[in-house]
């Protein structure tokens, strides 16, 4: 609230003049008012030209502080809390002159001091313009474009032509008003071409994906093209000097690579965790090597490996020959795991899922010499069937010369095996030729257990199949279980496979 200053003027302008001149000067003066239940108190501190201006009220104290000056027989007081204020000085107390609520009063003007001009570009909806700031104030000055600007492109959509003979073309649409601004059209048609596949397939080598020739079918279009083999086969093997070892790849007849690494030292290779003096024995005999009191006659898949089917399929190369993937420097076998009771594991400690891929690493296979045969040390594989022993009219049969299984070894397990030169036969044991309990208790590898092969104990021993029925009129048939006694089971549970290799004469 304002007061009336006439009665004061002379104290007021007395008190100027004395600000002013410097006479009787004060380093600070303290000046107080009470107004509307407010209470002000106003410290000027004349030497540097500060002031503590406190206001205590029913909701708290508050307090403003900034600089003075003396203008017009008043003082101003200037704060970035409020602005300014305009006071009068009577005697030791004092009046606003406005403001006494708080209400920004309009400061003096700056004597602006512009910055670098700036421009902003417009599009086809939006003027452009040029700004600049001022440097004590940051009051801001634009002065806009008498125009619309130009419209903003995208950076265009292709459209492909439907067929090898159609051309494509490039949409450009503006990104503000969405306008097409313009259509382009390729230079050359698309080459989405109609291929089909023909018989003629180029033989790469083992280092390369086999390419089969495919033609565009499209009228008018001769075009031809080689494509790799989507199961990335491979082509053939080169083995010039007769070492039985690939030129290329450095791989075994069977598969099994040459070139093992040891980097930890512990007698092991590194990848697919087989003694290094039996791999070197194996490379330079592959059927025929002996240490330990076992005999290493092919190779087989074994072992679970570290890397998935997915990561093989999709960076390695398959051998049609022998069914086998070749990934860095170790040669894989893949299967689809069965489904098993109970939650089974590899070797690894990995889950068995049933009907998920898995890849096993190929490693030498060991025998033990039983008279005139050599009977595989583990259970080697479980793939002889899945729910039946072999179908004859509409009927199961166990007799060992109809039966899946008997197919199965003398093919598949042969196959996988390897060194056709050197091996007479591949076969199982019959109920006559069973060898002491101690050689016939079995453990199950991680590629019979994919197969359905279960274990029952933490020695991971499992069942595995005889050749001989029990008679030839039932679906029964001998098999020798995990502690290694021959028992009677039905032929439809799937129980492992012990191959049985007998070599001939020369090489035995």
């Amino acid at each position: 609230m304002k007061r009336s200053v006439i009665g004061g003027f002379c104290l007021v302008l007395l008190t100027v003049i004395v600000l002013l001149t410097g006479c009787a000067k004060k380093d600070v003066s303290v000046y107080t008012l009470k107004e509307n239940g407010i209470e002000y108190t106003l410290t000027l501190n004349e030497t540097d030209g500060t002031f503590l201006l406190t206001e205590v009220s029913a909701a708290g104290t508050k307090e403003y502080e900034g600089n003075f000056t003396v203008k017009d027989g008043g003082v101003i007081l200037g704060s970035t809390n409020f602005g300014y204020r305009s006071v009068r000085l009577l005697a030791d107390t004092f009046v606003f002159i406005t403001n006494p609520t708080g209400m920004v009063e309009n400061p003096e003007p700056c004597e602006h001091e512009w910055g670098k001009t700036t421009h902003t570009d417009g599009d086809c909806q939006n003027y452009g313009y040029s700004e600049r700031v001022c440097k004590k104030c940051g009051e801001k000055e634009r002065t806009y474009d008498t125009a619309y600007g130009d419209h903003v492109s995208d950076g265009g959509k292709h459209v492909e032509g439907a067929t090898c003979t159609d051309y494509g073309y490039t949409v450009y649409t503006c990104t503000v008003c969405k306008k097409t601004l313009n259509t382009v059209a390729d230079a050359a048609p698309s080459g989405r071409h109609d291929y089909l596949a023909t018989d003629t397939v180029l033989d790469n080598g083992c280092k390369e994906v086999k390419t089969r020739l495919y033609k565009c079918q499209n009228n008018n279009c001769n075009h031809e093209a080689y494509m790799p083999e989507a199961s990335r086969a491979i082509g053939s093997h080169k083995d010039e000097d007769g070492d039985g070892i690939c030129d290329v790849c450095k791989r075994l007849k069977n598969g099994l690579p040459s070139v093992h690494d040891d980097k930890d030292n512990d007698g092991y290779c590194d990848t697919c965790k087989v003694k290094m003096t039996v791999l070197q024995g194996v490379i330079s005999s592959p059927c025929g090597y002996e240490e330990d009191g076992k005999i290493y006659i092919g190779v087989y898949p074994q072992l679970i490996a570290g890397q998935t089917a997915r990561d093989i399929k999709a960076a390695g190369l398959y051998d049609e020959s022998l069914d086998v993937w070749y990934y860095g420097t170790e040669t894989y076998v893949l299967r689809e795991a069965k489904t098993l009771s109970g939650d089974k594991t590899f070797s690894n400690n990995k889950v068995v899922s049933g009907r998920e891929t898995y890849a096993f690493i190929l490693q030498p296979l060991a025998f033990v010499k039983y008279e005139d045969k050599y009977i595989c040390d583990r259970i080697a594989d479980g793939e002889a069937f899945l729910s039946e022993y072999a179908k004859i009219n509409n009927g199961v049969t166990n007799v060992w010369g109809n039966s899946t299984l008997y197919s199965y070894v003398k093919e598949t397990m042969a196959a996988r095996i390897g060194c056709a030169e050197e091996i007479e036969s591949v076969d199982l044991l019959s109920m006559e030729e069973l060898p002491p309990i101690r050689e016939c208790v079995k453990t199950v590898t991680d590629y019979a257990l994919a197969g359905g092969v279960g274990y029952y104990d933490a020695d991971r021993k499992g069942e595995w199949f005889l050749k001989t029925s029990v008679t030839d009129t039932n679906d029964k048939v001998w098999c020798v279980g995990t502690g290694g006694i021959k028992s009677e089971e039905t032929v439809t549970n799937i129980r492992g496979v012990v191959p049985v290799i007998r070599l001939k004469e020369n090489n035995g």
